[in-house]
């Protein structure tokens, strides 16, 4: 397609050439130089003749201008169409500038042929044949482009809108499953530990019940029980009700704490959980690029350090708790020691 209209636009200029050339000569001197003895008795009115072929290459000039700046606003596929059904006039019009370079050599066009005046003339009227039929096709293929434009633009282009509208909507549906799959594993996992840390919240709940239960036993116990701890000396009473009063304090607080702890970790774990089955979808209006980095820095949240670090924190209180629980009985101790030697002199 290239070739044609560069070889249609070279035409073109073959014509500027010839008829820059052509100018340069009056009528009485195309005679005097180009009028063969055997061409006399061909043309009645030689200067009608001279006139005639003039003007068939200043129109078949204008044609050639005319087509080549309409055809510029075409599509790529239009002028394909266009110049693939004018090969044969193009080849038909190489022949007549070759035969206008024999007769004029002067307009420096390609050499071929051989002739005079009435070949000049007779080459004029192929020429402006060949560029009207050009013209005709050209004339023909303009319509038909502009109708088959509209028909795309008004019917065909709706239509592959749709058809691209669906195919996108398929495409963000492999991307939403492929995300699911992706993510179902992981999903499973939060979701079992989230049960499992709710289980074992109820359990330690549970404890807490049955804590309650035994404190108000013993304090039940200690008003109908009271000659027991009668018979006991101070400093042995006192020992086992602070005893028996930081075990439950120190039951109730590791309870409390463990219940805290698994809350908090069933909580991370259900809302991990939720966000991974949100993660999908939210992934689908990103743009590849921007879901690898947000998968990215999730993985550091979901599977790094962070959640590590917060359970060693609990677990770090729960310890502190011990200790601070060990350092009241210690005290205690040293309390009812002083309490034994300042009851012992009394006895």
């Amino acid at each position: 397609m290239r070739d044609e209209i560069s070889l249609l636009k070279k035409y073109h200029d073959y014509l500027e050439q010839f008829i820059s050339q052509l100018e340069k000569y009056s009528d009485d001197i195309i005679i005097e130089k180009f009028l063969q003895e055997k061409e006399k008795n061909k043309v009645s009115d030689i200067y009608q003749a001279i006139r005639l072929m003039r003007g068939n290459i200043y129109q078949s000039r204008n044609i050639s201008a005319a087509i080549l700046q309409l055809i510029d606003n075409w599509k790529q596929e239009q002028k394909i169409f266009f110049t693939s059904s004018i090969q044969s006039e193009l080849q038909s019009l190489e022949t007549v500038f070759r035969g206008f370079s024999h007769v004029i050599p002067q307009a420096n066009l390609p050499v071929f042929g051989e002739g005079g005046l009435y070949f000049l003339l007779e080459g004029s009227e192929v020429l402006l044949v060949k560029y009207k039929i050009i013209h005709g096709y050209f004339l023909v293929c303009e319509p038909l482009f502009n109708r088959l434009d509209e028909k795309i633009q008004n019917e065909i282009n709706p239509i592959l809108k749709q058809k691209n509208q669906e195919v996108d909507q398929l495409i963000k549906d492999l991307q939403l499953y492929k995300g699911e799959a992706s993510s179902r594993k992981t999903k499973e996992i939060y979701k079992k530990k989230y049960v499992d840390y709710k289980k074992t919240v109820d359990i330690y709940e549970l404890y807490i019940m049955l804590l309650v239960c035994l404190s108000v036993t013993l304090v039940l116990g200690q008003l109908f029980a009271h000659s027991f701890f009668d018979s006991l000396n101070v400093s042995n009473a006192v020992m086992i009700k602070l005893t028996i009063i930081a075990l439950i304090a120190t039951l109730f607080a590791y309870c409390f704490k463990q219940i805290s702890f698994y809350r908090k970790i069933s909580e991370q774990a259900h809302q991990t959980y939720l966000e991974l089955e949100a993660l999908p979808e939210f992934l689908t209006h990103l743009p590849v690029e921007k879901q690898n980095e947000i998968r990215a820095e999730l993985a550091k949240c979901y599977f790094g350090q962070n959640l590590f670090d917060s359970i060693k924190e609990d677990s770090a209180s729960i310890q502190e708790q011990a200790k601070a629980n060990t350092e009241v009985l210690k005290s205690t101790s040293a309390l009812l020691d002083v309490i034994k030697k300042q009851s012992f002199p009394q006895n």
